[in-house]
């Protein structure tokens, strides 16, 4: 991920097109660019400073909105690490109501088992666990509403996402205060949305399924898709996601060079080999021709990337089935990757919480000098990492031959 500073601050940089669930994070992070990224310190009186991203959020909000804590004082009890995580909560959440100016109102519950208050919560959402063996519930979750009724809620205020406390919270009042979906500004080459394709020479266009990752998304957001070839991105556009970009125009590469300068941000995905298009090629494609990349935007905003190179891996290589008959054989194809949690950026919520993760013939990125952005990986491969040269993948790929042939450089690579 590269945060522009300055007029380009907000452009994304993702490399595959793997990453579906990152992709739907990184949006709302870029839509909320701030509040994940300041710091939350505990004070020795225990009150906490939010970020200038927070702080301007409650000073925005214009009609009202209420925030009800549920929580088991019995949780507490059984296990004390959540009663204090349960104060540090509880503290955040007055500090919000305090610098609301009055708009945001919080309620703290105590859902006493078989009563009114635990069926609200059971109606709001939130997720109530045992704490023993006789199955009673205690809750410890956030159930907001605004002035129409709509309902966002944190159903488990999870440990694990204590670094992001902050940011759950305020994107949960942000959606609150401005109910209205953002726009995500759309291109691909790929039948992403279900886009109609040419099944071949004298056959009728067959509409595809949309993507799954194109689904979520328009559950949460109003994704507009755009054309191939564009002068200028709508003003209302808050994202833009750009999906195996293939010979864009020059008209079209400013139209969103000048959307990131302006302050935009954009989500770009590319790819030295695309086992999508490999999959359904686009009509006229040459075989083998499943490389995308924008080297004038990356080259001005300081990115470096190979489209005639792949990443292979020898320790996260996935084994796979190669050859035929009675020469089947599993081999560690190096081309494949599952990723580890140590492939992860931790310190980032797009990756912070994933496991493992699989990628096909990915490429990867670097850094040209004279750079003036943030340069944040979030992915990078083991130290037992090699380049290997695309075409080997792109048609009959081998993988015994480029597992024999394999030579790790020794050093991990940012893909």
């Amino acid at each position: 991920m590269a945060n522009m500073s300055g007029a380009k601050r907000g452009l994304v940089g993702l490399g595959g097109l793997a990453g579906a669930a990152a992709a739907f994070v990184g949006i709302i992070i870029a839509i909320h660019e701030g509040l994940a990224s300041g710091r939350i310190d505990l004070t020795e009186e225990g009150l906490f400073t939010l970020s200038e991203g927070t702080e301007s959020l409650l000073s925005s909000i214009d009609e009202p909105v209420t925030l009800r804590l549920y929580y088991s004082d019995r949780l507490g009890e059984e296990v004390p690490a959540y009663g204090t995580y349960a104060t540090r909560v509880r503290d955040m959440l007055q500090e919000y109501e305090a610098l609301s100016n009055g708009t945001l109102n919080l309620e703290i519950i105590n859902p006493e088992p078989f009563s009114d208050a635990e069926d609200r919560a059971v109606a709001f959402g939130l997720q109530g666990v045992p704490v023993n063996q006789s199955g009673e519930r205690v809750y410890f979750g956030l159930a907001g509403t605004n002035s129409v009724d709509t309902v966002e809620t944190i159903p488990f205020f999870a440990p694990e996402r204590e670094n992001f406390l902050e940011y759950d919270i305020s994107r949960l009042v942000d959606s609150l205060a401005s109910p209205r979906r953002p726009v995500i500004g759309g291109l691909s080459s790929l039948p992403f949305n279900g886009a109609a394709v040419n099944a071949g020479f004298g056959a009728p266009q067959m509409q595809n399924e949309p993507w799954v990752g194109a689904e979520q998304l328009s559950q949460a957001f109003d994704v507009r898709y755009l054309p191939t070839e564009f002068d200028a991105v709508d003003a209302d556009v808050s994202i833009l996601m750009v999906v195996h970009p293939k010979d864009l125009s020059d008209p079209t590469l400013y139209a969103i060079d000048q959307f990131v300068l302006r302050g935009g941000h954009a989500m770009i995905f590319v790819d030295p080999h695309s086992e999508s298009e490999a999959m359904f090629p686009q009509p006229g494609a040459m075989p083998g021709q499943t490389m995308s990349d924008v080297p004038k935007l990356f080259s001005a905003w300081g990115l470096a990337f190979d489209s005639e190179t792949i990443v292979g891996d020898a320790n996260l290589a996935r084994r796979v089935q190669a050859g035929s008959g009675s020469n089947l054989l599993a081999v560690e194809y190096v081309a494949w990757l599952n990723l580890r949690a140590e492939q992860f950026n931790a310190g980032d919520i797009v990756t912070a919480e994933l496991e493992t993760l699989t990628m096909a013939s990915v490429g990867w990125f670097s850094t040209t000098e004279g750079m003036t952005a943030t340069w944040e990986p979030l992915l990078r491969t083991s130290p037992a990492s090699e380049e290997i040269t695309a075409d080997l993948v792109r048609v009959d790929p081998q993988p015994q031959d480029l597992l024999a042939d394999f030579k790790p450089s020794g050093e991990p690579y940012i893909i």
